[in-house]
């Protein structure tokens, strides 16, 4: 059997400062936590370190020296490495799920983003019961609305009810954890998921008009 289907599956948490204007000195807004994000696990290399190693250096290095140091943040290093040891418990299904959707979806975006989709997959399907849905949104406003869209409709309105989704999920765990955890997860929030995508608002800049 899958060693993966045989761990414990642990609530995944994340938090996200309450604030969320940008400032010297205080909280990171969800865009920038993001970029963090990025650039943590693109610069991982696990051949020569471990995830704890890797996420201490990364927390310990003054970024921008004009800003407020990501050390000093104590919500936002919470975050970062939440999310990123939820990234490496979870990478496997991850990647079968990203693969699916650059499979259908190639053309329309590039591959340098590949990271990007990762994360808010990440955060629909294995963190949206312990990050709250207007948290989750703020992420999703903070990315190109064209992104956000194809991958919230490739989630919550193509696949959701899918078998394709869960054969693949359920290659990688036990399929009643799929069935009754995470199946249920993303139907809870469907609804909320399903106002964003019925027939945004965009600005001529690219950017969210009308949010839920």
């Amino acid at each position: 059997m899958n060693a993966s289907k045989t761990r414990q599956n642990k609530k995944i948490q994340c938090s996200l400062p309450k604030k969320t204007e940008t400032q010297i000195g205080g909280p990171f807004t969800a865009k920038e936590l993001l970029v963090f994000a990025g650039k943590l696990l693109t610069s991982y290399q696990p051949s020569q370190v471990t995830p704890t190693t890797h996420l201490e250096q990364f927390i310990a290095t003054d970024l921008n020296s004009t800003q407020f140091q990501l050390s000093k943040d104590e919500n936002a290093c919470l975050f970062l490495e939440e999310l990123f040891y939820g990234l490496e418990r979870h990478k496997e299904a991850l990647q079968l799920v990203v693969d699916g959707f650059y499979c259908e979806h190639g053309i329309q975006v590039q591959a340098t983003d590949k990271t990007l989709f990762t994360i808010i997959f990440f955060l629909c399907i294995f963190a949206s019961d312990s990050l709250d849905f207007a948290n989750l949104k703020k992420f999703i406003y903070a990315n190109d609305p064209e992104k956000m869209l194809l991958l919230l409709k490739f989630l919550f309105e193509k696949h959701i009810h899918s078998c394709w989704l869960r054969d693949k999920l359920s290659a990688v765990y036990d399929h009643l954890y799929v069935e009754n955890t995470i199946t249920q997860k993303l139907q809870s929030i469907q609804p909320n998921v399903n106002i964003a995508t019925n027939k945004p608002t965009i600005g001529k800049d690219n950017t969210w008009e009308k949010k839920i």
